[in-house]
């Protein structure tokens, strides 16, 4: 990542933030430009039927928080809406006003 920075490439990467923490956000801020997160909805019984892990939505939440207050990142969200979610996405209006993300 850092041969690209150097050479003037816009990074980004994009993860469910599973594994993200922030030592890891730490030892990438020289070189990652943009990450984008998973987020489709606040309701944990949708996000159980699209396949996210329990604690999900919290554990993203928890991670934009993180990354606003300490980094410069920008920040994307991807939001699949589908039968099991899309009345909660609305919801989800709030999450990404309140964070200042990017682009949603």
């Amino acid at each position: 990542m850092l041969h690209a920075k150097k050479n003037g490439v816009v990074v980004s990467m994009t993860t469910n933030g599973i594994l993200l923490t922030d030592e890891k956000l730490s030892s990438m801020h020289r070189t990652l430009d943009w990450i984008t997160l998973s987020l489709d909805s606040s309701d944990p019984v949708a996000q159980h039927l699209l396949g996210r892990v329990e604690g999900h939505c919290e554990r993203t939440i928890g991670l934009l928080k993180t990354i606003k207050e300490n980094y410069t990142y920008k920040v994307k969200i991807n939001t699949i809406a589908s039968k099991c979610n899309v009345e909660d996405v609305i919801e989800l209006a709030p999450i990404i006003q309140k964070h200042q993300i990017n682009r949603w």
